[in-house]
């Protein structure tokens, strides 16, 4: 006898195939997936991994699969005993955030990946560890060289002399490089007008404010009362910054202390006014020789404009050029840093000519070098014509009194020296600076009168 049962397994047929759609599912998506998936049981052992896991490292299944996650090759030594400790963690049921490790892949190059570890569970039971890689070497790489770039461009930054800080459009300071840190203080979040100026406006003509509303870049220069009590002078220049829609999000801020600037204008200026009002010819050339300041009396005395003179080598008016050997005795005494004074003849605009006499030495910076030249000049055309007429007139004085047959003396009150005598006194008994008064006139009848 036989007994048949008939049982209903279109269900248990219908779920094994849906498991087995979801298996075939799962294995494609782990098969195809871009990013690395990597399974561990639980005691660390690598059991599988996926295709993008090879591509990344360079490794075979052979070298993966059935090691201990912590004796395959792309781990780094140094990492070992904190992935370890992680690892430990982990299947304790406490899973990690998300992290990111230097890995060595087959050629030796260093890759990175970012990784996602999770606990696999069935009906409450462990089963082991999947762990989710995503490469991010190109990423990382271009967050070292944007991190370097960025480092030379602090650096940079610091090393200016000039200031700069950056405000949002509610003037709020939101970057300060290390030179106005270092004069105001770390002030980040705070007014610029009341940190910079101590006010609680604006203020008036503020650069800022002009580039927040034109987009343009705009200056001022600003008087400042600085945290020492010092007064100094600043000068501002404003640059809207634009994100990535061209909205105006904030304002970078150049700030150049002008305070030597504008004390050197003031002496300049004074300087400037001094030599205006000298009589001499006043120049200043560069270390070419190439004039870059003359003043009034320079315009008188050529006959040239500013305009026509500045730019000129200061040899460019002489009547005819130096012989070379003054010219060369000149260049290596201010070169030298000594003080050359000569005489030149010298040609005007309108063509006529004058002696000048020259004082040319060099001037200084601040480190003590040779910076310019000023040559002092005055024309002593007259002086020269007064000297050779008394001159001719002595040697006519000399040639009447060396005609006379009988002696003359011209004697000093105080001691009696001889200061002139002519021929026929010199013959006889006195000549200049003899002090025998008394018995040359014991001598002479003639009597000579003070």
């Amino acid at each position: 006898m036989a007994i048949a049962t008939k049982r209903n397994i279109t269900e248990r047929k219908q779920a094994g195939e849906t498991i087995h759609q979801s298996e075939e599912k799962y294995k494609r998506l782990f098969e195809l997936s871009p990013i690395g998936i990597t399974t561990l049981n639980m005691k660390g052992v690598i059991t599988d991994c996926n295709p993008a896991v090879y591509r990344e490292g360079g490794y075979t299944a052979d070298e993966l699969v059935g090691k201990h996650f912590s004796q395959i090759a792309p781990l780094r030594v140094s990492d070992i005993p904190k992935q370890i400790k992680m690892f430990s963690s982990i299947i304790r049921g406490k899973t990690p955030e998300p992290f990111e490790i230097a890995y060595t892949r087959k050629d030796g190059t260093t890759g990175w990946t970012e990784v996602h570890v999770s606990l696999l569970k069935a009906n409450g039971k462990k089963l082991g560890i999947q762990v989710l890689q995503r490469d991010v070497t190109d990423r990382k790489q271009a967050e070292e060289v944007l991190q370097t770039e960025k480092n030379k461009l602090q650096s940079i930054i610091n090393a200016m002399e000039d200031g700069l800080t950056i405000q949002d459009a509610d003037y709020n300071i939101i970057y300060q490089n290390e030179l106005l840190r270092k004069i105001f203080g770390d002030h980040l979040g705070e007014k610029c007008y009341r940190v910079y100026e101590g006010r609680e406006k604006l203020c008036d003509g503020c650069p800022l404010e002009k580039a927040f509303k034109d987009g343009k870049s705009h200056t001022s220069e600003r008087k400042v009362v600085m945290p020492s009590g010092e007064v100094a002078f600043w000068e501002n220049t404003a640059n809207p910054v634009r994100d990535a829609k061209g909205n105006i999000v904030s304002c970078l801020e150049i700030t150049r202390n002008t305070t030597e600037r504008k004390q050197a204008e003031e002496k300049l200026r004074l300087l400037s006014s001094v030599t205006q009002q000298v009589s001499d010819a006043t120049l200043v050339t560069d270390l070419d020789f190439n004039i870059t300041y003359v003043n009034k009396a320079t315009q008188d005395l050529l006959g040239y404009s500013i305009e026509e003179v500045l730019g000129k080598h200061l040899g460019s008016f002489n009547a005819k050029p130096l012989p070379e050997s003054l010219e060369q005795e000149l260049e290596q005494t201010v070169t030298s840093g000594k003080l050359w004074v000569g005489e030149m003849v010298k040609r005007r605009k309108d063509g006529s000519t004058f002696l000048g006499k020259c004082h040319i030495s060099p001037l200084y910076d601040k480190q003590g070098k040779i910076s310019s030249y000023i040559d002092v000049m005055h024309d002593i055309t007259d002086r020269k014509r007064a000297e050779e007429t008394i001159h001719q007139q002595n040697e006519f004085l000399n040639n009447i009194l060396n005609s006379l047959t009988h002696p003359f003396y011209v004697i000093d009150a105080n001691d009696y020296t001889v200061k002139m005598a002519n021929l026929a006194a010199e013959l006889g008994d006195l000549s200049e600076n003899q002090t025998c008064l008394r018995s040359v006139m014991s001598r002479h009848t003639q009597k000579i009168s003070f």
